[in-house]
């Protein structure tokens, strides 16, 4: 697991110096970036589109992941293969949507950022964001390891931090492309309601949930089964909103979603997997 973030890292570390270097026989870099980019800016649109994004979500997951591997208590070593299997869907989704394939021809210049793109927050808010994202596994992969060895009360303890991070992490997310869509002419202030911005906030108010949830398990011994359900189902409501607005299916109802590229299949493998798991673990227990 460590060489394996290693190797995420390396690659996007890779990918940032394609961008930032104006590498057009790429392209990804191409079709997203271009000369008249500030450094800052090339660097940003390394993550604008489907394969970059997916690369940056997969090396933050596998931080995070590191971090786990190394956090006391005897259910972080079976949580690892739940993060594990998450890690290997990132991954192939960044093998079939690759940010490294080549041009058949190398343009002068890349077709350059969408307009509304081209903003100092667009720098930090999606790295927020998917930070937010990938620290929601952490509870669901300790909840399934709490289910596989009845280890509910520990659990509790544990995952407490993590889901704390996921919701700080997730409000930081939300809040700064908040500024931004107020910034941005025609994103509707604030909050918009694009169903982008709801499928980021549909798992900040699990999580929030959730951070209750825990506090009554460790006050009275409560909630448990309820905790359990909500560390399964904020999972599960990141990889709905992921295939919401990665499949194309939304492509004509949102501003920002993606188009269809070919992810529907895989997207929904891998909400089906990840969901269909935790089902037949809390039916089992």
């Amino acid at each position: 697991f460590t060489v394996h973030t290693a190797a995420l890292l390396g690659a996007a570390a890779i990918l940032w110096h394609l961008f930032v270097t104006h590498r057009f026989e790429y392209s990804y870099v191409a079709q997203y970036s271009s000369r008249v980019l500030s450094p800052q800016l090339a660097l940003a649109a390394s993550w604008a589109g489907q394969e970059g994004s997916f690369l940056l979500w997969a090396a933050l997951g596998g931080l995070l992941g590191l971090a786990l591997m190394r956090q006391p208590g005897s259910l972080a070593r079976p949580a690892m293969f739940f993060i594990a299997l998450m890690q290997c869907f990132l991954v192939f989704m960044v093998v079939i949507r690759t940010p490294f394939a080549n041009s058949a021809v190398t343009p002068p210049d890349g077709m350059g950022l969408n307009p509304l793109l081209q903003d100092p927050w667009m720098v930090v808010h999606p790295p927020a964001l998917f930070l937010g994202y990938a620290s929601m596994a952490i509870p669901f992969a300790l909840g399934a390891a709490a289910l596989v060895r009845k280890g509910y009360v520990e659990w509790c303890g544990m995952v407490w931090p993590w889901a704390l991070f996921a919701v700080v992490a997730l409000a930081l997310g939300i809040a700064l492309g908040g500024i931004w869509a107020y910034k941005t002419l025609g994103w509707g202030g604030f909050w918009g309601w694009d169903p982008v911005e709801n499928a980021s906030l549909i798992p900040w108010l699990v999580a929030v949930a959730l951070l209750h949830g825990l506090l009554i398990q460790r006050v009275r011994g409560a909630a448990v089964r309820t905790n359990l359900l909500l560390a399964q189902i904020g999972w599960g409501t990141v990889l709905g909103g992921t295939y919401l607005t990665r499949s194309g299916v939304l492509q004509n109802f949102s501003v920002h979603s993606f188009a269809d590229t070919g992810l529907h299949a895989p997207l929904s493998a891998f909400l089906i997997v990840a969901m269909g798991l935790s089902a037949a673990l809390l039916a089992w227990r």
